[in-house]
């Protein structure tokens, strides 16, 4: 397949060619090739898969071999066309609309087609090159092919955590309409407990419960959004455990943008059974490469140790498979923790439950239980989350809420279970609980995270 997309574009670069045939440029001011420093010596690489394949190790020095080698000119167009539209540049195989390039080769000049969207192929070649690092040879290629902003350099996300509790999609969908941000560009839902926990859905079949869920979500944000015509990027039962299920959605405009999506399911309960675990999805936006981790952990205050082996067990296991190769976790540009971490009060089983819940209720009670925490204690003891950033919490705790009514269950300590944490370079604009969905015994959390250009 690579072999024919190679040989459909040189006989599409050779007709361009022709039909523009080089045109002689003023000899007052001619434009030399400079050599890429430290690349137009090394000998070229011919590993890979076929011929025509050029690894993004290699990119660098195949783009200055095929401009600087003593070949006849007319087959220099066709090279670059090559070269640019690699399937090791352009990972997600997908084309854009095409447009021209000219390109200078010493006093001649070329025009080629290229992908309209600069992220397609410059950016990814400058990325290239960078990688390579190779700065002169980035600021050389910025020359040629020019240098526009990534139009995702700026995105702003909006995140959802909520435990369904093993409840029914029973209510309107537009109960949840005004949750939904009409200013975001993606909106990231992650859900836990959409059916019950039983032997029987863990061992055999958590039935369709998961569909449900995911049209009621869809339908909630589409009926509340429709002029951002948001909509999935991707299949849901593929990103589902069970209990668990993710669903990423991007606007009308940022979705044909939403490149490379891939996913991981770890499980992390008993003997490795999915009641507890994680559902990883990944993707690109523009230059970069976002992760996903929607979580259940361990429940109860004794089982913080559990929990923080299972969050080991899911950084170590969390990896993607895209095109043959496998992509961890940690080798992405953001990446973003959510779901039900169940972390409690230290020392819950020696507190009041009635006291707490009637103390959490103000300002100064949330800062005082707060500081017993167990998420929060640990990362400052151990390496529990130590390097993922949370915006500060201000909102009452997010478990046990009695369902379908506004108030904390007295029987039981009140806890923080609920959360969402990013590494990268982001910044929270909101962080809070939606305490008027009041369909779970949990109260659903959300955060919106900004991207802007460094």
């Amino acid at each position: 397949a690579v072999a024919g997309r190679c040989m459909a574009a040189r006989y599409i670069a050779a007709a361009v060619a022709r039909e523009h045939p080089p045109q002689p440029r003023p000899p007052a001011s001619p434009v030399v090739v400079r050599p890429i420093p430290a690349l137009a010596s090394t000998p070229r690489s011919d590993s890979g898969r076929g011929g025509n394949r050029v690894s993004m190790e290699d990119a660098p020095r195949e783009l200055q071999r095929s401009l600087t080698e003593s070949e006849e000119l007319e087959d220099q167009p066709t090279r670059l066309h090559r070269i640019l539209t690699e399937d090791s540049i352009v990972s997600d195989g997908r084309r854009s609309r095409m447009s021209e390039l000219d390109i200078d080769f010493d006093s001649d000049s070329f025009r080629v087609p290229l992908p309209r969207r600069s992220m397609d192929v410059p950016t990814r070649l400058r990325c290239a090159l960078s990688d390579a690092g190779q700065s002169d040879g980035e600021q050389w290629i910025s020359e040629r092919v020019g240098s526009p902003a990534d139009p995702w350099d700026t995105v702003r996300v909006q995140c959802l955590t909520w435990n369904l509790g093993g409840t029914t999609p029973d209510s309107d969908p537009s109960e949840a309409s005004k949750a939904w941000r009409s200013d975001a560009d993606l909106i990231v839902v992650a859900l836990q407990e959409v059916c019950q926990l039983s032997a029987y859905s863990i061992l055999w079949s958590d039935g369709d419960m998961w569909k449900q869920w995911a049209d009621w979500i869809r339908t909630s944000i589409r009926g509340a959004l429709p002029e951002a015509d948001f909509d999935l990027v991707h299949d849901p039962s593929l990103s589902r455990l069970v209990g668990l299920l993710t669903l990423v959605f991007a606007s009308g405009k940022a979705r044909p943008d939403v490149l490379a999506f891939s996913q991981c399911i770890v499980g992390v309960g008993f003997a490795g059974a999915g009641n507890k675990g994680c559902v990883g999805v990944r993707w690109q936006l523009g230059r970069r490469k976002w992760c996903v981790a929607n979580v259940h952990l361990a429940a109860g205050t004794a089982a913080q140790l559990e929990r923080e082996a299972q969050f080991d067990t899911i950084s170590e296991r969390l990896e993607f498979l895209l095109d043959g190769e496998v992509v961890p976790a940690d080798s992405h540009d953001i990446s973003l923790f959510i779901g039900d971490t169940n972390s409690r009060l230290v020392g819950a089983d020696d507190l009041d439950a009635e006291i707490v819940v009637a103390e959490v209720a103000s300002a100064a009670g949330v800062k005082q239980y707060l500081q017993r925490d167990q998420l929060l204690v640990r990362r400052l003891e151990t390496t529990y989350f130590h390097d993922w950033r949370e915006a500060p919490i201000h909102f009452t705790p997010t478990y046990r809420w009695l369902k379908s009514r506004p108030q904390m269950d007295p029987k039981r300590v009140p806890a923080w279970t609920d959360r969402i944490l990013w590494k990268g370079p982001l910044t929270a604009v909101l962080y809070r609980s939606l305490e008027w969905l009041e369909i779970s015994d949990h109260r659903p959390v959300e955060c919106i995270l900004e991207l802007t250009p460094s």
